[in-house]
């Protein structure tokens, strides 16, 4: 697609099981598969419980929608945006494209309650032990 801006999303947890304190690094990867930049890219996390940070030295109660500045995508290239958290019990992230400055041809931002299974968005569970 040369004219359009096609972002995708992806989510990866660097433990799918845990211990109970242990620290999960989140990462959203927003890829851009169409032949236009986007830019002002933004994605929103849903950590269902715990707390998390930005930078592992401020740690903030998990919020229901946490807003993650992505930026400019460029064509065919792949930005990642780290999230550290400490979950509390076992459930589900959730993360969604929910900002960009370009029309995507498959997906419409911020439209996960009412049209689920777009390409922008991402779900990914983990497992708490305690």
């Amino acid at each position: 697609m040369p004219t359009k801006a096609d972002l995708s999303l992806s989510i990866f947890l660097n433990k799918r099981v845990a211990q109970l304190r242990d620290t999960i690094r989140v990462t959203m990867a927003v890829h851009n598969r169409g032949g236009l930049s986007a830019s002002l890219v933004q994605t929103g996390l849903n950590l269902p419980n715990g707390t998390y940070s930005l930078d592992r030295i401020t740690w903030k109660p998990v919020v229901p929608v946490l807003t993650v500045e992505v930026g400019q995508v460029e064509p065919n290239a792949t930005i990642s945006r780290i999230v550290y958290w400490l979950p509390t019990t076992s459930n589900a992230c959730r993360a969604e494209v929910i900002r960009s400055s370009v029309a995507d041809p498959d997906s419409t931002p911020d439209n996960r309650s009412t049209r689920p299974g777009e390409d922008d968005e991402a779900l990914i569970d983990i497992r708490v032990l305690r």
